[in-house]
This record gives C-alpha cells, sequence and structure tokens, in this order.
C-alpha cells in the first residue's frame, strides 16, 4: 500500500480539478472551529440571559403601570361620583343635552372659520 495515498484524500475543486486533501491539516483547524462554536453558543447564553432580565423587567414596569392607573382610575371615578357636574348632569339631563349641542355648535363655527 502507499502510504501518501492513506494521508491524502482528492477533493474535487469548482473546476473539477483534483485537490488533494490532508486529513492532518482538517484536525489541525478543528480546534479553531471549537473555540470559534464555544464562543458563539456563549455569546448565545449571554445574549438569553439579558434578553430574559429585559423581559423581566418589562413585565414588572407594566404591572406596575397597571396598578397605577387602576389606582387613577377609581380616584377619578369617586371623584365623578362626589362632584355637582354630575349631579347637575343626572338632575337635568334634557339642559345639559342642550348645553352640549350649543358648545359642540360654537366650537365647529370657530374651526371652520380657520
Amino acid at each position: 500500500m502507499n502510504t501518501q495515498a492513506n494521508k491524502t484524500k482528492p477533493n474535487k475543486t469548482a473546476n473539477g480539478v483534483n485537490k488533494p486533501v490532508d486529513p492532518e491539516a482538517s484536525e489541525a483547524n478543528a480546534p479553531v472551529a471549537e473555540k470559534l462554536k464555544k464562543s458563539l453558543h456563549e455569546t448565545v447564553d449571554a445574549l438569553a440571559e439579558k434578553a430574559g432580565d429585559a423581559e423581566k423587567t418589562l413585565r414588572s414596569g407594566a404591572a406596575n403601570s397597571s396598578e397605577v392607573l387602576n389606582e387613577k382610575q377609581q380616584q377619578i371615578q369617586q371623584s365623578w361620583e362626589a362632584s355637582s357636574v354630575r349631579k347637575f348632569a343626572v338632575e337635568n339631563p334634557v339642559a345639559t343635552a342642550g348645553m352640549s349641542f350649543v358648545a359642540g355648535a360654537l366650537f365647529g363655527k370657530f374651526l371652520s372659520r380657520n
């Protein structure tokens, strides 16, 4: 057996010419590939961790915002229930509708002039 034939394998290039490939050379490049693979995995893991932290922060902020909005809504509802405007509107619905119509007509006139 030819020892040279065992070390190299033919590899066809784009133009069809056989080019010998040295398996020892490709094995020598394996550590580089492994380093690259390890580096990419570490990068993906770090990004996944940061994305998880960002998601937790966003969810916490959204929950806090929701609580604040609910509190404000309750305060406004209580303020409206106690207001004199609501009392007048409930006691005089026709007058309230008339005033709303007049206010809307005046507002429309002002907008149409400009």
